[in-house]
């Protein structure tokens, strides 16, 4: 590699660290850069305490669960653009490298090394997190680093593959591809689910990991979960590492092989992340915007300028949809994954109802269609001749909507794969929108007061990270309050005229929720009229 290029990656290593510590020099940087070192740590502690000091996970299980979960990774570079980071050179880099006296595979010998340097820190955190799923912590590195360089190879292969192949045939065949997978699963596991009844997603995975077809497709990830459960490096990790890296090796000459594109490819999937970036910074979505949806939805009535503002964030969700729907069936996978291997028996519908409670957090970040999506947007909002109290009122509809959605979609997936209790259903449907306005209403109040962008924070920013951890504390001790008021206030009143009564509870809490979100609009009309573009807008 081009000795300048040596030169400056070890300038990259060093302005990372500067980053990191940069808002060390104020308080309230030391503040957050100290969160997130805690939180780190707490994490890291976590993980060596249930090593050394709880069970550890069984080898059998970890080296069935880890090739899958790998094939799940490369599932979803496949059928979606995060593979496109691998290759991806921003518009800084493409005019300052590609321009300069370096040859293709020297640049990519540049990407190589910084994906292999990135790959070492995240190795050493998520080796310390998981150590309780090793044997041996060196031989858990090793694999989780040999995996992480093998997951990067296989998406840089991939999109070049893309790009050699032409835009429409690499459509196609990742579609064909993903179309046989899942028909070699179904095909692998139909008789094993009719033959025994297995139902269980542990049963299906080592069903399936022990036909012929789940071992054949299995077979390349295999090697690597084989080097993290090895019990020690030497000997039993160094045959298998030597195998994973001469599939490593295999990927890169292919890699080498198709670098005749290597240049446009990169300047293409960076620029679209670029334009991602942009996009998010703007609240329109991570994503490209989605084509014209052949419905619209209605014009509702003016109400004072409510809902004009209201259907404009709903035509954004309807716009962005695709995107949602995708994340939502990630999550709802993932939820049906736990409850199937979870094994809660009576107390089903509890775990239900605090996994909802937490998801519901998550997914609040993932509907920006109020104030955190318009932050660049408000000096026009504040132009409008729509009192502030409306205006507010309007920005909470469009994410209540969706988020009352997800989790609808939440408990369709419980009911279906637990048999919960009705009744505790029965109260979560009760209390979503009314949790849902609040927990809304806190996320663009602590906003238009701390705003602070939606966008996932730059890698080893720590005070970002810290910020963003003390602003979900935040609004979480803001909405366990209000929700506790809301329920001994409701326990009080039913009980008011004699023994409290469970309907009478209910009813009573979720008006008094409902009043408390009301409570809410003037002070977001406060905060939004104190709330100066040219000073508070987000960086």
């Amino acid at each position: 590699m081009h000795p300048a290029l040596v030169t400056l990656i070890l300038l990259q290593g060093k302005a990372l660290v500067r980053r990191a510590v940069r808002g060390a020099r104020s308080g309230r940087g030391i503040v957050f850069l100290l969160v997130a070192l805690s939180v780190l740590a707490l994490w890291v502690i976590k993980g060596i305490s249930q090593a050394y000091v709880g069970q550890r996970f069984s080898p059998e299980k970890a080296q069935t669960a880890f090739p899958l979960a790998m094939l799940a990774i490369c599932g979803v570079n496949l059928i979606s653009s995060v593979g496109e980071r691998a290759v991806a050179f921003l518009p800084p880099e493409v005019d300052f490298l590609f321009a300069g006296p370096f040859s293709r595979r020297q640049l990519l010998g540049y990407k190589l090394v910084k994906s292999a340097l990135g790959a070492v820190f995240t190795a050493s955190i998520f080796s310390l997190v998981f150590v309780r799923y090793t044997q041996h912590w060196a031989a858990g590195w090793l694999g989780i680093f040999l995996a992480l360089i093998f997951q990067q190879l296989l998406s840089m292969s991939v999109v070049l593959i893309g790009q050699t192949m032409g835009e429409r045939a690499y459509t196609r065949g990742r579609t064909a591809v993903m179309t046989t997978l899942l028909a070699l699963a179904g095909i692998a596991l139909a008789p094993l689910v009719l033959a025994s009844g297995t139902q269980s997603l542990p049963e299906l995975a080592t069903a399936f990991r022990g036909s012929m077809i789940g071992r054949i497709v299995l077979a390349p990830f295999d090697v690597f979960a084989r080097v993290v459960v090895a019990p020690a490096v030497v000997p039993d990790a160094l045959p298998w590492a030597g195998l994973a890296m001469a599939v490593i090796g295999g990927l890169v000459l292919i890699v080498m092989w198709l670098d005749a594109h290597y240049l446009e490819t990169s300047a293409a999937a960076g620029q679209r992340m670029y334009e991602r970036v942009q996009r998010l910074r703007r609240g329109l979505g991570p994503l490209r915007a989605a084509p014209q949806p052949r419905w619209r939805l209605p014009r509702p009535p003016r109400l004072g300028g409510t809902g004009p503002l209201a259907w404009r964030q709903l035509t954004a969700a309807v716009r962005q949809s695709r995107a949602l729907m995708f994340r939502l069936l990630v999550i709802c996978v993932a939820f049906a994954a736990v409850l199937q291997a979870g094994g809660f028996g009576d107390g089903s519908g509890n775990f239900v109802v605090g996994a909802l409670f937490w998801l519901t957090f998550m997914l609040s970040s993932m509907v920006p269609f109020d104030f955190r999506g318009d932050a660049d947007r408000i000096d026009t909002l504040k132009v409008l001749p729509v009192s502030g109290v409306a205006l507010c009122a309007a920005q909470l509809m469009a994410p209540v909507a969706v988020m009352a959605m997800c989790q609808l979609s939440l408990l369709a997936v419980a009911c279906l794969t637990l048999a919960p209790d009705p009744r505790l259903l029965v109260v979560a449907i009760v209390f979503l929108v009314p949790f849902d306005v609040l927990l809304i209403a806190i996320e663009n109040l602590i906003f238009l007061v701390f705003p602070v962008r939606l966008n996932p924070v730059s890698p080893g920013d720590l005070e970002g990270w810290g910020r963003q951890m003390l602003v979900f504390v935040l609004k979480m001790l803001f909405l366990l309050t209000l929700c506790g008021v809301a329920v001994w206030l409701g326990f009080v009143a039913s009980g008011f005229w004699g023994r409290p009564a469970p309907h009478a509870f209910m009813v009573l809490t979720v008006v008094i929720m409902l009043i408390e979100a009301v409570a809410f609009l003037p002070l977001l009309a406060l905060a939004f009229r104190r709330f100066d573009p040219s000073l508070h807008t987000p960086a």
